[in-house]
Protein backbone atom coordinates (compact mmCIF):
# COMPACT_ATOMS: atom_id res chain seq x y z
CA UNK A 1 0.00 0.00 0.00
CA UNK A 2 1.08 3.35 -1.43
CA UNK A 3 1.16 6.26 1.50
CA UNK A 4 -0.22 9.78 0.25
CA UNK A 5 3.04 10.98 -0.13
CA UNK A 6 4.18 7.95 -2.46
CA UNK A 7 0.66 8.69 -4.14
CA UNK A 8 1.42 12.70 -4.27
CA UNK A 9 4.62 11.89 -6.32
CA UNK A 10 2.96 9.82 -8.54
CA UNK A 11 0.36 12.69 -9.11
CA UNK A 12 2.50 14.74 -10.06
CA UNK A 13 4.17 13.11 -12.95
CA UNK A 14 1.10 12.86 -14.51
CA UNK A 15 -0.53 15.90 -13.86
CA UNK A 16 1.06 19.06 -13.51
CA UNK A 17 0.40 21.86 -11.33
CA UNK A 18 -2.90 21.99 -8.95
CA UNK A 19 -1.57 20.77 -5.77
CA UNK A 20 -3.81 21.26 -3.57
CA UNK A 21 -6.68 19.80 -5.48
CA UNK A 22 -4.09 16.65 -5.85
CA UNK A 23 -4.13 16.74 -1.93
CA UNK A 24 -8.03 16.80 -1.39
CA UNK A 25 -9.02 14.11 -3.89
CA UNK A 26 -5.92 11.73 -2.38
CA UNK A 27 -7.49 12.54 0.85
CA UNK A 28 -10.46 11.69 -0.44
CA UNK A 29 -10.08 7.88 -1.72
CA UNK A 30 -7.91 7.64 1.53
CA UNK A 31 -10.80 8.26 3.73
CA UNK A 32 -12.82 6.25 1.51
CA UNK A 33 -10.48 2.87 1.45
CA UNK A 34 -10.46 3.03 5.64
CA UNK A 35 -14.21 3.99 5.88
CA UNK A 36 -14.19 0.55 3.77
CA UNK A 37 -11.59 -1.08 6.53
CA UNK A 38 -13.24 -0.21 9.45
CA UNK A 39 -16.68 -1.44 8.22
CA UNK A 40 -15.89 -4.91 6.68
CA UNK A 41 -12.39 -5.83 8.51
CA UNK A 42 -12.90 -4.30 11.67
CA UNK A 43 -17.40 -4.58 11.83
CA UNK A 44 -17.50 -1.01 13.34
CA UNK A 45 -20.62 0.58 13.90
CA UNK A 46 -22.12 2.89 10.87
CA UNK A 47 -22.10 6.27 13.27
CA UNK A 48 -18.61 5.45 13.83
CA UNK A 49 -17.32 5.06 10.54
CA UNK A 50 -15.21 7.99 9.05
CA UNK A 51 -17.58 10.59 6.52
CA UNK A 52 -17.53 10.38 3.07
CA UNK A 53 -15.75 13.00 1.58
CA UNK A 54 -17.67 15.67 -0.12
CA UNK A 55 -15.56 17.91 -2.20
CA UNK A 56 -16.05 21.72 -4.71
CA UNK A 57 -13.44 21.58 -7.42
CA UNK A 58 -13.61 25.48 -8.88
CA UNK A 59 -11.51 25.79 -12.14
CA UNK A 60 -11.35 27.40 -15.61
CA UNK A 61 -12.65 25.55 -18.13
CA UNK A 62 -9.86 23.52 -19.32
CA UNK A 63 -7.78 23.14 -16.03
CA UNK A 64 -8.45 20.06 -15.91
CA UNK A 65 -11.12 18.89 -13.57
CA UNK A 66 -12.28 15.59 -14.44
CA UNK A 67 -8.65 14.48 -15.85
CA UNK A 68 -7.26 14.67 -12.07
CA UNK A 69 -10.18 12.20 -11.16
CA UNK A 70 -9.82 10.34 -13.88
CA UNK A 71 -5.88 10.00 -13.29
CA UNK A 72 -6.46 9.92 -9.74
CA UNK A 73 -8.42 5.98 -10.21
CA UNK A 74 -5.84 5.08 -12.47
CA UNK A 75 -3.40 5.46 -9.58
CA UNK A 76 -5.39 3.85 -6.97
CA UNK A 77 -8.00 1.89 -8.78
CA UNK A 78 -11.86 2.66 -6.96
CA UNK A 79 -15.00 2.11 -8.91
CA UNK A 80 -15.34 6.09 -10.31
CA UNK A 81 -19.08 7.10 -11.63
CA UNK A 82 -18.22 10.61 -14.03
CA UNK A 83 -21.72 12.36 -14.75
CA UNK A 84 -22.47 16.01 -16.07
CA UNK A 85 -25.06 17.73 -14.17
CA UNK A 86 -26.89 19.01 -17.05
CA UNK A 87 -28.18 15.00 -17.02
CA UNK A 88 -29.21 14.99 -14.12
CA UNK A 89 -31.42 18.36 -15.01
CA UNK A 90 -32.89 17.88 -18.50
CA UNK A 91 -33.22 20.47 -20.53
CA UNK A 92 -37.39 21.38 -19.81
CA UNK A 93 -37.43 18.63 -16.94
CA UNK A 94 -38.37 19.71 -13.32
CA UNK A 95 -37.89 16.80 -11.55
CA UNK A 96 -34.17 16.96 -11.90
CA UNK A 97 -31.85 14.64 -10.06
CA UNK A 98 -33.92 10.91 -8.37
CA UNK A 99 -32.51 8.75 -5.72
CA UNK A 100 -34.00 5.73 -7.68
CA UNK A 101 -32.37 7.21 -10.95
CA UNK A 102 -29.12 7.77 -9.86
CA UNK A 103 -28.71 4.82 -7.42
CA UNK A 104 -29.24 2.59 -10.66
CA UNK A 105 -26.15 4.38 -11.86
CA UNK A 106 -24.27 3.62 -9.18
CA UNK A 107 -25.08 -0.25 -8.84
CA UNK A 108 -24.24 -0.63 -12.52
CA UNK A 109 -21.24 1.40 -12.37
CA UNK A 110 -19.99 -0.63 -9.35
CA UNK A 111 -21.05 -4.47 -11.37
CA UNK A 112 -18.92 -3.44 -14.41
CA UNK A 113 -15.75 -2.42 -11.90
CA UNK A 114 -16.53 -6.01 -9.88
CA UNK A 115 -16.50 -8.03 -13.12
CA UNK A 116 -13.24 -6.22 -14.11
CA UNK A 117 -11.54 -6.60 -11.49
CA UNK A 118 -12.57 -10.42 -11.13
CA UNK A 119 -11.06 -11.06 -14.56
CA UNK A 120 -7.47 -9.72 -13.75
CA UNK A 121 -8.14 -12.00 -10.41
CA UNK A 122 -9.34 -9.73 -7.74
CA UNK A 123 -12.44 -10.36 -5.76
CA UNK A 124 -15.09 -7.63 -4.49
CA UNK A 125 -18.66 -7.37 -3.12
CA UNK A 126 -20.90 -5.68 -4.71
CA UNK A 127 -21.50 -4.17 -1.34
CA UNK A 128 -17.57 -3.23 -0.94
CA UNK A 129 -17.46 -1.28 -4.38
CA UNK A 130 -20.28 0.47 -3.90
CA UNK A 131 -18.87 1.64 -0.47
CA UNK A 132 -15.72 2.76 -2.47
CA UNK A 133 -17.47 4.50 -5.03
CA UNK A 134 -16.63 8.22 -5.78
CA UNK A 135 -19.10 10.40 -8.01
CA UNK A 136 -18.16 12.76 -9.84
CA UNK A 137 -20.27 15.19 -11.14
CA UNK A 138 -19.00 17.93 -13.60
CA UNK A 139 -20.58 21.41 -14.48
CA UNK A 140 -22.53 21.72 -10.98
CA UNK A 141 -21.94 25.60 -12.00
CA UNK A 142 -24.58 25.19 -14.67
CA UNK A 143 -27.58 24.09 -12.12
CA UNK A 144 -26.41 27.71 -10.24
CA UNK A 145 -27.37 29.45 -13.91
CA UNK A 146 -29.72 27.45 -15.00
CA UNK A 147 -33.70 28.14 -14.59
CA UNK A 148 -36.59 25.79 -13.70
CA UNK A 149 -40.01 26.25 -15.05
CA UNK A 150 -40.97 28.90 -12.06
CA UNK A 151 -38.05 31.41 -13.46
CA UNK A 152 -35.71 30.40 -10.68
CA UNK A 153 -32.60 28.56 -10.43
CA UNK A 154 -32.83 25.46 -10.37
CA UNK A 155 -32.28 25.01 -7.05
CA UNK A 156 -35.10 22.27 -6.81
CA UNK A 157 -32.01 19.95 -8.18
CA UNK A 158 -29.97 21.17 -6.18
CA UNK A 159 -32.55 20.26 -3.55
CA UNK A 160 -32.53 16.93 -4.23
CA UNK A 161 -28.57 16.37 -3.77
CA UNK A 162 -29.26 17.02 -0.01
CA UNK A 163 -31.20 13.96 0.32
CA UNK A 164 -28.28 12.19 -1.37
CA UNK A 165 -25.59 13.65 0.34
CA UNK A 166 -26.71 14.27 4.18
CA UNK A 167 -26.15 12.81 6.85
CA UNK A 168 -29.50 11.19 6.42
CA UNK A 169 -29.77 10.74 3.06
CA UNK A 170 -30.19 7.44 0.84
CA UNK A 171 -26.52 6.85 0.21
CA UNK A 172 -25.43 8.36 4.19
CA UNK A 173 -24.79 4.71 5.31
CA UNK A 174 -23.28 3.40 1.78
CA UNK A 175 -20.07 5.49 2.05
CA UNK A 176 -19.79 6.64 -1.64
CA UNK A 177 -17.80 10.00 -1.97
CA UNK A 178 -19.35 12.87 -4.02
CA UNK A 179 -16.87 15.10 -6.18
CA UNK A 180 -18.65 18.66 -7.66
CA UNK A 181 -16.56 20.42 -10.51
CA UNK A 182 -17.27 23.72 -12.26
CA UNK A 183 -15.84 26.68 -13.65
CA UNK A 184 -17.92 29.14 -11.96
CA UNK A 185 -17.22 32.00 -15.04
CA UNK A 186 -17.49 35.33 -13.86
CA UNK A 187 -18.06 34.87 -10.14
CA UNK A 188 -16.93 37.54 -8.08
CA UNK A 189 -13.98 36.77 -5.75
CA UNK A 190 -13.46 38.82 -2.44
CA UNK A 191 -10.10 40.28 -2.07
CA UNK A 192 -7.88 39.77 1.31
CA UNK A 193 -4.63 39.57 2.61
CA UNK A 194 -2.35 36.85 3.00
CA UNK A 195 -0.34 36.52 6.24
CA UNK A 196 -3.25 35.94 8.88
CA UNK A 197 -4.45 39.72 10.47
CA UNK A 198 -3.23 40.83 6.98
CA UNK A 199 -2.42 44.68 8.40
CA UNK A 200 1.10 45.14 7.24
CA UNK A 201 0.94 46.60 4.00
CA UNK A 202 4.05 44.79 2.72
CA UNK A 203 1.74 41.46 2.52
CA UNK A 204 0.58 41.09 -1.19
CA UNK A 205 -2.99 40.78 -1.91
CA UNK A 206 -4.50 37.51 -3.02
CA UNK A 207 -8.29 35.77 -4.08
CA UNK A 208 -9.94 34.30 -1.91
CA UNK A 209 -12.83 32.29 -2.13
CA UNK A 210 -15.91 32.89 0.20
CA UNK A 211 -18.78 30.52 0.74
CA UNK A 212 -21.26 33.86 -0.28
CA UNK A 213 -19.60 33.98 -3.56
CA UNK A 214 -20.69 30.52 -4.57
CA UNK A 215 -23.97 31.09 -2.96
CA UNK A 216 -24.64 34.41 -4.68
CA UNK A 217 -23.44 32.54 -7.78
CA UNK A 218 -26.37 30.15 -7.07
CA UNK A 219 -25.53 27.45 -5.15
CA UNK A 220 -28.03 27.05 -2.60
CA UNK A 221 -26.53 27.20 1.42
CA UNK A 222 -27.87 23.63 2.38
CA UNK A 223 -25.56 21.88 -0.25
CA UNK A 224 -22.21 24.22 0.33
CA UNK A 225 -22.72 23.36 3.93
CA UNK A 226 -22.85 19.71 3.66
CA UNK A 227 -19.32 19.80 1.17
CA UNK A 228 -15.96 19.05 3.46
CA UNK A 229 -13.96 20.76 1.01
CA UNK A 230 -13.59 23.55 -1.79
CA UNK A 231 -10.67 23.59 -3.78
CA UNK A 232 -10.06 25.92 -6.42
CA UNK A 233 -7.52 24.93 -8.98
CA UNK A 234 -4.52 26.93 -10.15
CA UNK A 235 -4.93 29.52 -13.01
CA UNK A 236 -2.05 28.74 -15.34
CA UNK A 237 -0.37 31.67 -16.81
CA UNK A 238 2.13 31.76 -20.19
CA UNK A 239 4.90 29.70 -18.67
CA UNK A 240 2.75 27.33 -17.26
CA UNK A 241 1.53 26.71 -20.55
CA UNK A 242 4.70 26.24 -21.93
CA UNK A 243 5.79 23.80 -19.69
CA UNK A 244 2.36 21.69 -20.14
CA UNK A 245 2.97 22.06 -23.67
CA UNK A 246 6.62 21.15 -24.26
CA UNK A 247 7.16 18.45 -21.13
CA UNK A 248 3.64 17.11 -21.85
CA UNK A 249 1.48 17.84 -24.71
CA UNK A 250 4.45 17.31 -27.70
CA UNK A 251 5.93 14.40 -25.81
CA UNK A 252 2.76 12.53 -26.00
CA UNK A 253 1.76 13.66 -29.78
CA UNK A 254 5.61 12.65 -31.04
CA UNK A 255 4.91 9.18 -29.07
CA UNK A 256 1.26 8.35 -30.85
CA UNK A 257 2.59 9.33 -34.14
CA UNK A 258 5.91 6.53 -33.99
CA UNK A 259 3.11 4.28 -34.33
CA UNK A 260 2.34 5.64 -37.51
CA UNK A 261 6.43 5.93 -38.30
CA UNK A 262 5.90 9.97 -38.90
CA UNK A 263 6.56 13.05 -36.55
CA UNK A 264 6.58 16.89 -36.72
CA UNK A 265 8.30 19.59 -35.63
CA UNK A 266 7.05 22.83 -34.12
CA UNK A 267 8.91 26.47 -33.95
CA UNK A 268 9.35 28.20 -30.64
CA UNK A 269 7.28 31.26 -32.32
CA UNK A 270 4.36 28.67 -33.53
CA UNK A 271 4.20 27.44 -29.85
CA UNK A 272 3.74 30.63 -28.51
CA UNK A 273 1.21 32.03 -30.71
CA UNK A 274 -0.85 28.80 -30.17
CA UNK A 275 -0.30 29.41 -26.20
CA UNK A 276 -1.19 32.91 -26.54
CA UNK A 277 -4.85 31.99 -28.57
CA UNK A 278 -5.11 28.99 -25.78
CA UNK A 279 -5.49 31.57 -23.34
CA UNK A 280 -7.60 33.62 -25.03
CA UNK A 281 -10.12 31.06 -25.77
CA UNK A 282 -11.51 30.14 -22.44
CA UNK A 283 -10.54 26.65 -23.64
CA UNK A 284 -7.29 26.33 -22.00
CA UNK A 285 -5.42 22.83 -22.32
CA UNK A 286 -8.64 21.52 -24.35
CA UNK A 287 -7.46 24.12 -26.89
CA UNK A 288 -3.49 23.63 -26.98
CA UNK A 289 -4.50 19.71 -27.70
CA UNK A 290 -7.00 20.70 -30.22
CA UNK A 291 -4.13 22.93 -31.96
CA UNK A 292 -1.77 20.22 -31.61
CA UNK A 293 -4.01 17.83 -33.45
CA UNK A 294 -4.07 20.18 -36.20
CA UNK A 295 -0.96 20.74 -36.98
CA UNK A 296 -0.22 17.20 -36.53
CA UNK A 297 -2.97 16.23 -39.50
CA UNK A 298 -0.69 16.66 -42.50
CA UNK A 299 1.93 13.97 -41.27
CA UNK A 300 -0.27 11.67 -40.01
CA UNK A 301 -1.97 11.56 -43.07
CA UNK A 302 1.24 10.97 -44.96
CA UNK A 303 2.23 7.97 -42.88
CA UNK A 304 3.45 5.40 -44.87
CA UNK A 305 1.51 3.06 -42.27
CA UNK A 306 -1.59 4.01 -42.16
CA UNK A 307 -4.76 3.10 -44.43
CA UNK A 308 -8.29 1.66 -44.85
Amino acid sequence: MKSNTQLLEEFNRRVYGHEEAKKALITLVSRSKMRHYQKYALNIDNDELLEPSKILLIGESGTGKSFLVQELQKITDFPLLMLDATQLSPSGSTDGCTQSKLQQKIVSNAENWVKNRAEIGYTHSLAGAISQTVVFIDEIDKLARSFDSSGNWNKHVQSNFLTLIGQSGEFASSGISFIFAGAFAGMKRIKGKTGGLGFNSEFEYTESLLDADIIEYGLIPELIGRLTAIVELDVFNEESYKYIMNNILIPKKKHSLSFFNTSFSLTEQQIDEMIVRAMKSGQGIRYLKRELDKNCLEAEFNSPNIGV
